[in-house]
């Protein structure tokens, strides 16, 4: 069931831009995702890489919300709360949590596949 709602807060990464402030969730389009090791820890992670107009509306939206705590939705469930040190303009994203090498494979397959929405959205 965990894993089930990691993999639907995974590919629901989207982010949606309603308005310049963004004070809405921006939803993101995966071009690719896949199972990865960070190189630190050596634990699973998924990394992301966006579409081309993800890629520039994520830019945008992480110029104008440096210093600012971000929640990242995989699904509905918040995967993690960062705070944006700097805009990240290359459209990569990695997602880090508790995976096992089998549930970031499943969930960096479902991402690229479009089954699960991945988002962000400014914390109040």
């Amino acid at each position: 069931m965990m894993l089930h709602r990691r993999v639907l807060a995974a590919v629901a990464f989207t982010v949606i831009a309603l308005s310049p402030a963004f004070a809405e969730r921006l939803e993101l389009t995966v071009a690719h995702a896949q199972q990865a090791f960070d190189p630190q820890t050596t634990q699973p992670i998924i990394s992301i890489t966006l579409d081309e107009e993800s890629r520039q509306a994520f830019a945008d939206f992480t110029a104008a919300s440096v210093g600012k705590i971000a929640d990242f939705y995989v699904g509905d469930e918040i995967m993690v709360s960062p705070t944006i040190n700097e805009p990240i303009t290359g459209g990569e994203l990695q997602i880090s949590g508790s995976f096992t090498a089998e549930e970031a494979t499943e969930l960096g397959v479902n991402l690229t596949r479009g089954d699960v929405p991945i988002s962000v959205e400014l914390r109040d």
